[in-house]
């Protein structure tokens, strides 16, 4: 059975130190220009930056990344081809200062496309895509239940 950890909506969630398992480290994004997207997702995850002191995140390098909370890592890989078919996975991502619609107002500035709008008042979500056409949703701002 495993036990209830808590969170917030600032942290993750941590194991009990006896408890093995994953966590992610770091997430692979493919893109026509590494670096150029890795800029643009520097701009949209406000709490993502680019790692100090790194000479190798120049325009044309073949790899780029943004290193976030907790040392996680986004790495941008830089391919040939460009994005042709949907995603298989996405990043849904969480306003933490500003409402949902004022997030996605924010990324469609920035330079997002919207591919599909799911809000529905208060409930719902948006789906955008970036320069390159990978998708990835704007929830509703987390919100703790009454009983946490």
């Amino acid at each position: 059975m495993v036990e209830p950890v808590e969170t917030t909506p600032h942290s993750r969630a941590r194991k009990p130190a006896e408890q093995a398992g994953l966590e992610t480290g770091l997430a692979a994004l493919l893109n026509r220009r590494a670096c150029a997207e890795a800029l643009w997702w520097a701009q949209v995850l406000e709490d993502f930056r680019l790692p100090e002191g790194d000479d190798e995140n120049e325009p044309g390098a073949e790899e780029c990344g943004l290193v976030g909370p907790d040392d996680r890592f986004l790495l941008f890989l830089e391919v040939p081809e460009p994005k042709t078919v949907k995603n298989r996975m996405h990043l849904c991502l969480r306003p933490t200062d500003r409402s949902r619609d004022e997030e996605v107002e924010r990324v469609l500035a920035l330079g997002a496309t919207l591919v599909d709008d799911l809000r529905d008042g208060d409930r719902g979500w948006a789906v955008l895509a970036d320069p390159e056409g990978n998708e990835f949703c704007v929830l509703t701002p987390y919100r703790p239940s009454a009983a946490e």
